[in-house]
């Protein structure tokens, strides 16, 4: 309800957006310095950066308003006008947002501390009647979309604020929205416990804080706590002596007379609530969601400061605000801190940030190491802390220092692992909450939450607490921080540790020892250098300047799949007189091409590849594997197949030629033990979708033992069941008497080998166990792990009927239902196999979707038409093409009722279907080959070129 009602706000922001347009073509129609600024104001959507920004505050002065009301706040000047609406217009058109806060809080001396937008817009000259009737309704419709949100949050204006922050100050300051049930449990592992009697001067800072959202939530926390242990707070302190401020002025009391429900609000502000950020806005909303909480009891002691947290201000010695609120040492800090890439960074902030944080931050550290250190540099000892940021520093290579630094100077209570679920929408960032104390780490055990539920949906309903106890949902295990390696930190349970240690300590090398790893080429625009085998022959490109092309989706367990691509590899270019045609066909980006960077620091020719690696390492034999993967999927090249960047390969070494092959390589990466054993420290992208990069893959401990030969031939046996494969995918069926029949039998054929090599690789499985001692216990652990289901134990997860309406009705494919269901292809093949002789023996070609067949059909066709127009070089209707194919081709009448199979209709309107599928009427003739159209029922070629 409350994300809806935020919606529906920024609905009537958009209307705001246009409404100030039409006030600044007004009111500045003159001013032709002030109308050139408005101009320059756009984002990259079209947005006007300065409408945007007057419309929020708009937005923020009605709320303002409507939460004084709703606080019982009479003004004065209300007697004067009839209605609310006509008051609200009247401090609207005549109070800035900065006025209308003074006024509200009778000119209080903290509102000069902040200035929310000074370049603010004044309406109050507009007469226009148009838009004062749109300014009316605007406000009446605001009314009634925020009491929902006045009445169920408090923090209403920063919930508005992060929902309308623009997206480049979004990422210039790192800021994501936190969900409620993020900061609920944040707060729960620290405050919630504390006990206020004992230590009534507690003091939580968010060195963050953004627009207020847990400083908001913690006082509410503190507050309880304090209401309800009044009588023993008096009991405790009664005698002692406390300040206050009073009118302005500070005055001694008893603590019979300080601990008073009245007081409460100016305890927690003055001494218990402390918060920073950068962006002076957000500071300025958490100060007025903090006053509000208590209008009644007035205070203007704030500890919210307007400053860089990294700044060690309690160093500087000047006794100003900044000097007094970091020297202070807190006993809970919480918060959401910013995500800034190092490319994000301001180059002298950057450089700054090396040697002030050298302990954390290095050339590609995330401005998020530094709150780390600074978190437990201003936590007292025994002081605790409890973060959400990226899980990402865990493993990454520019995460090393903080790992070690946080593993040395803090004790680590608790990691809740979200795991590659998206907790902050939109954003693509994994996280997780670090729980830690300012203490020694000796012996200590750290209690860790893993997600392995997928497919579990977080909002701001669910309480974090009880999803981390349901097992189904949350892995829990606890491992010692002494194990956590300054190399990456690997978060499994104590059986998966066990197994980790075995294939670590009995396997001599790194992969990266022996093989050389690359990225592949980065064109800087595919569009410019990557064509098809059709285009190549249009625009006649230079045959010895052409290399094969493939792409992350053609790469499978040990194959890759053809295709017709091909890439212009321009970089070897060196008499631009040779290679006319293709320097015309790139050309046409020459824009484009000419505004990427490298050109412009001189570094490429226009026409180069952006970064096009050494060809040779394309053209040696090498295993290629896609960046990203729900399993591993490592493939022999030897066609000299150049990749794109989705794809890395690696060659092995020179002097490890003799003792490694790719044969064996590629059958134990693909195996299930190096699944399972990279899976355990991968980094997670998405639902079900791990991250291949060379950092984790080439970490990877290869073993050579007794066993290397059986590997390695079972390896070669496997290449050469998929070349079988390859052979029966190739053959046609349209020769034959009954097509169905053969497509089916073919399918069959080859889910036979694919049977043959599934049990190759379990073969596999079973000598890497041994060679790395692994039990049978183990090993079943490992299969149950990822997930290795029997055709069986599918059977009673999908039906019959569940499978015919996924893959007939809905057309999804066996590796779509595989991925739904998290098990191999192999299995879903044998299920449809299995209901194919169980239900229709008949016709068991039922149950397989023959979209791939009738498509082929279609290709085909289309291919015996072209030939025959090239032949015959003039239009043809229908019933002459039919005829002549009809003669050409015997089996044409099985291959037409085919068709009609599935779409019952007559032949020669099964026949148009297919020609008007690949039909295309052109105005010109300098178009390339094409099947066209010229009437409704007659078809010719069109063979120009231009």
């Amino acid at each position: 309800m409350k994300e809806k009602s935020v919606f529906e706000i920024r609905k009537i922001h958009k209307k705001l957006i246009n409404l100030y347009m039409k006030i600044l073509n007004e009111k500045y129609k003159n001013d032709v310095e002030f109308k050139k600024f408005i101009d320059n104001q756009y984002k990259d959507n079209g947005v006007n950066l300065y409408s945007c920004k007057q419309a929020h505050i708009f937005i923020n002065k009605v709320i303002i308003l409507r939460i004084f009301e709703n606080k019982g706040i009479i003004f004065d000047i209300e007697k004067k006008y009839e209605n609310r609406i006509e008051l609200f217009l009247y401090f609207i058109k005549n109070y800035t947002l900065e006025k209308l806060l003074n006024f509200c809080f009778e000119h209080s001396e903290i509102i000069k501390r902040f200035n929310m937008y000074y370049e603010e817009l004044e309406i109050n000259e507009i007469n226009d009647e148009k838009i004062y009737l749109e300014i009316v309704n605007i406000i009446e419709d605001i009314i009634h979309k925020i009491d929902f949100l006045i009445l169920s949050s408090d923090t209403i204006l920063g919930d508005i604020y992060e929902e309308f922050m623009d997206e480049e100050r979004r990422k210039t300051l790192g800021q994501f929205y936190t969900p409620d049930f993020i900061i609920e449990y944040i707060l729960h592992k620290t405050i919630e416990k504390e006990d206020i009697v004992e230590n009534p001067f507690v003091k939580i800072l968010d060195p963050a804080c953004g627009s207020g959202h847990f400083l908001v939530k913690a006082y509410d926390i503190l507050r309880k706590k304090f209401e309800d242990n009044l009588n023993a707070l008096n009991e405790k302190y009664c005698d002692c002596e406390y300040e206050v401020k009073k009118n302005n002025n500070i005055i001694k009391i008893k603590g019979k007379d300080y601990w008073r429900k009245e007081n409460i609000h100016y305890h927690l502000l003055k001494h218990c609530i402390y918060g920073c950020d950068i962006d002076k806005f957000g500071i300025g909303i958490t100060i007025i969601n903090l006053i509000l909480k208590d209008i009644n009891n007035f205070t203007d002691e704030l500890n919210i400061v307007n400053c860089d947290s990294l700044v060690q201000w309690e160093k500087r010695f000047d006794y100003s605000v900044f000097f007094k609120f970091w020297s202070n040492r807190y006993d809970y800090v919480i918060g959401n801190p910013p995500y800034v890439g190092h490319k994000q960074l301001d180059i002298e902030y950057k450089k700054w940030l090396l040697k002030e944080y050298d302990d954390v931050f290095k050339d590609k550290s995330d401005l998020y190491y530094c709150f780390y250190k600074r978190i437990i540099d201003v936590l007292k000892y025994s002081g605790k802390a409890s973060v959400i940021s990226p899980r990402y520093f865990m493993e990454s290579p520019s995460g090393m220092s903080l790992r070690s630094y946080l593993k040395n100077n803090s004790k680590i209570l608790e990691i809740v692992d979200f795991y590659g679920s998206e907790i902050f929408k939109g954003v693509g960032i994994a996280s997780a909450i670090f729980t830690f104390k300012k203490e020694n780490c000796i012996d200590n055990k750290i209690e860790v939450y893993k997600l392995n539920n997928d497919d579990f949906k977080f909002n701001n309903r669910c309480k974090l607490c009880e999803v981390l106890n349901n097992r189904s949902d949350f892995e829990k295990f606890a491992l010692h921080q002494s194990e956590l390696n300054d190399e990456r930190w690997i978060l499994i349970s104590e059986i998966k540790y066990n197994i980790y240690k075995k294939i670590e300590s009995n396997a001599k090398f790194k992969l990266k020892e022996v093989v050389c790893s690359f990225q592949g080429i980065i064109t800087g625009c595919d569009k410019a250098f990557v064509l098809s085998c059709d285009d190549v022959n249009k625009y006649r490109i230079e045959k010895n300047i052409l290399k094969k092309w493939i792409k992350n989706k053609n790469i499978n367990k040990y194959v890759v799949d053809d295709t017709d691509l091909m890439l212009i590899y321009s970089n070897i270019i060196e008499d631009e007189l040779e290679y006319k045609n293709s320097l015309n066909y790139i050309g046409r980006f020459r824009d484009r091409l000419e505004n990427r960077r490298e050109y412009k620091k001189g570094i490429r020719k226009w026409y180069e590849l952006q970064w096009g690696r050494d060809k040779k390492l394309f053209e040696n034999p090498k295993i290629v594997y896609p960046y990203k993967a729900s399993s591993n999927k490592f493939a022999i090249d030897k066609n000299g197949y150049f990749c794109s960047a989705d794809v890395y390969s690696f060659c092995i070494k020179e002097e490890f030629m003799n003792v490694f092959s790719l044969e064996y390589l590629v059958a134990v990466l693909n195996s299930k033990i190096y699944e399972f054993y990279f899976k355990m420290f991968a980094k997670k992208m998405g639902k079900g979708i791990y991250d291949y990069y060379p950092n984790s893959i080439m970490d990877l401990k290869i073993l050579k033992n007794l066993e290397y030969e059986n590997i390695e031939y079972i390896g070669k046996k496997i290449l050469k069941l998929y070349e079988s494969v390859r052979e029966i995918e190739k053959e046609d069926v349209y020769n034959k008497e009954d097509i169905l029949m053969s497509f089916y039998n073919k399918k069959v054929e080859i889910l036979n080998i694919k049977k043959d090599i599934y049990k190759l690789e379990r073969e596999v499985d079973k000598l890497i166990a041994k060679s790395f001692k692994l039990s049978n216990v183990e090993v079943e652990f490992i299969y149950k792990n990822l997930n290795i289901k029997t055709v069986e134990q599918l059977e009673e997860n999908i039906t019959k009927d569940d499978f015919l309406n996924m893959h007939i009705k809905q057309n999804k494919s066996i590796e779509y239902i595989a991925n739904l269901y998290k098990c191999d292809e192999i299995f879903i093949e044998i299920l449809r196999e299995k209901y194919s002789k169980d239900y229709s023996k008949d016709e068991p070609w039922l149950f397989y979707n023959l979209s791939e067949l009738y498509d082929g059909i279609y290709l085909f066709i289309k291919n015996e038409v072209v030939k025959m127009f090239k032949e015959n070089k003039r239009i043809m209707n229908v019933e002459e093409i039919k005829d002549v194919l009809s003669r050409k081709h015997k089996n044409f009448e099985n291959i037409i009722n085919t068709i009609k199979n599935k779409s019952s209709k007559s032949d020669l309107m099964v026949l148009k279907k297919v020609l008007n599928k690949y039909s295309n009427k052109l105005n010109s003739k300098n178009y390339k080959k094409e099947l066209i159209k010229y009437d409704n029922d007659y078809y010719g070629l069109a063979i120009w070129e231009k």
